[in-house]
C-alpha cells in the first residue's frame, strides 16, 4: 500500500481539475446571480451516489489525514453500501455537506447548466430551481458534461495506474462506504 505522501502526490491532477471546476462554477454563478437559487443549506440534489475512486480517496484523505485509505476495507464497505436502502447522502448533516470542501465533482457542478449529448443531438439539462424564466444562454454559461466527464474518466485512469495493483476498487465507490473510515 502506498503511503499517504505518495497519495497525495498522485491526486495532484485531481485537486487541479477541481480548483479549475470550482473556478468555472463561481464564473457561471456571478453572471446568472440570482438565476442560481442553490445556496447553503440547500440540499435537493443530495443523494447517496458512487464515485470515481480518485474522488473516494480525496475524500478519504479528508477524512482520516493520518491514514493511507485502505482499498480492502473501501471493496468490503462498497459491498455493504450496494445493499442498503438509503438514498440520502451519508454525509449530509442538518443540511449542510460535512464534506464540503472535498465534495465530488457532481456536488460541485450541481445546480449549473450542461450541454450534453443524447441520441446525436446536444440539448441543455439544468437544475429546475435554477434559470427559470431563461430562455438563452450565452455558451460561457455553460458547462460542457461529456467533457468534463472525460477529463474525470482520464484522471481517475492515471491516478489508479499510479497507485498501482494493490489499489483495486470498484469502478465506482458509494459514498456511504467512506463513512466507515
Amino acid at each position: 500500500m502506498k503511503d499517504t505522501r505518495s497519495i497525495v502526490s498522485a491526486l495532484a491532477a485531481y485537486r487541479q481539475f477541481i480548483e479549475r471546476i470550482d473556478t468555472i462554477c463561481g464564473q457561471i454563478a456571478a453572471r446568472a446571480a440570482a438565476a442560481i437559487t442553490c445556496h447553503e443549506g440547500c440540499d435537493a440534489c443530495c443523494e447517496a451516489i458512487g464515485v470515481f475512486p480518485v474522488e473516494a480517496v480525496y475524500i478519504a484523505l479528508h477524512l482520516c489525514p493520518d491514514q493511507p485509505p485502505d482499498p480492502d476495507r473501501i471493496r468490503s464497505n462498497s459491498g455493504l453500501a450496494a445493499r442498503g436502502p438509503d438514498t440520502h447522502c451519508p454525509f449530509l448533516e442538518n443540511h449542510r455537506c460535512r464534506i464540503y470542501p472535498v465534495r465530488p465533482l457532481i456536488c460541485r457542478t450541481q445546480g449549473m447548466a450542461f450541454l450534453v449529448e443524447e441520441a446525436g443531438e446536444r440539448r441543455l439539462i439544468h437544475c429546475p430551481r435554477n434559470f427559470q424564466g431563461m430562455t438563452r444562454f450565452p455558451a460561457e454559461m455553460l458547462i460542457d458534461l461529456d467533457k468534463m466527464n472525460a477529463s474525470l474518466i482520464r484522471i481517475n485512469q492515471a491516478f489508479l495506474q499510479e497507485m498501482g495493483e494493490a489499489f483495486h476498487v470498484p469502478e465506482r465507490v458509494p459514498l456511504s462506504a467512506l463513512r466507515f473510515r
